[in-house]
């Protein structure tokens, strides 16, 4: 975020930036009023990826929450009956909202662009990540480093905004992991609403959901 720049106009967020210092400024600066923002928007995709996880996940399995922010998607899972949740993100001061939330195991600080994160490999049965891909410069890193995370036939369900999901050419991504015998795609949504009272994004910039398999 440039020097002087109000974070509170959030025409930023269409920028899609990948540098991940000015993420976790611009996200540090937005934790406090960051829920209530995004309840004003209509931001309805931690509870739909809640809802679509709990298809395929049973709601006694460990659950990572990729990119958990304050917490709106371990809510929502929460919510869903899923009680061991670990959240992490890159964002200390909304990790300090999320924890205050009482629907996490534990939450921890990393930069998801760092790969390998601090887990074992299998340690999580399933994971969610969340309006998160949108800060990730190359996916298919990221993607391979879930799959090392999650179990054999365990789950992962992300999102990404339609507009790099095409300009990052993600069916060529997700196409090279099957390939690579990491996962099987099992589900690729069509375009859904994502920030609807944004006025940058309402019916320009749409959300897909995905959800794969580990092998």
């Amino acid at each position: 975020m440039r020097s002087g720049e109000n974070h509170r106009d959030h025409g930023w967020l269409v920028q899609a930036s990948t540098d991940s210092e000015e993420v976790a400024n611009y996200y540090n600066e937005w934790a406090t009023d960051y829920n209530d923002t995004l309840a004003s928007w209509n931001y309805r995709a931690p509870v739909e990826t809640a809802h679509l996880l709990k298809q395929y996940v049973p709601t006694d399995r460990r659950i990572l929450d990729a990119g958990c922010g304050t917490g709106l998607c371990g809510q929502a899972l929460y919510d869903a009956g899923y009680r061991d949740i670990v959240g992490i993100d890159i964002s200390s001061d909304a990790l300090v909202i999320a924890e205050k939330t009482k629907v996490y195991h534990h939450v921890q600080t990393q930069n998801l662009q760092h790969v390998p994160f601090p887990f074992e490999t299998d340690h999580f049965d399933a994971l969610a990540c969340v309006g998160v891909m949108t800060y990730v410069s190359e996916p298919i890193p990221v993607l391979r480093e879930y799959c090392r995370l999650v179990s054999s036939g365990g789950y992962l369900v992300f999102t990404q905004r339609t507009d790099l999901f095409v300009s990052q050419d993600y069916h060529a991504a997700m196409a090279q992991l099957q390939d690579e015998g990491l996962w099987e795609t099992i589900s690729v949504s069509e375009p859904q609403p994502y920030l609807p009272n944004h006025e940058d994004c309402a019916d320009r910039i749409l959300v897909i959901y995905i959800v794969a398999r580990v092998k």
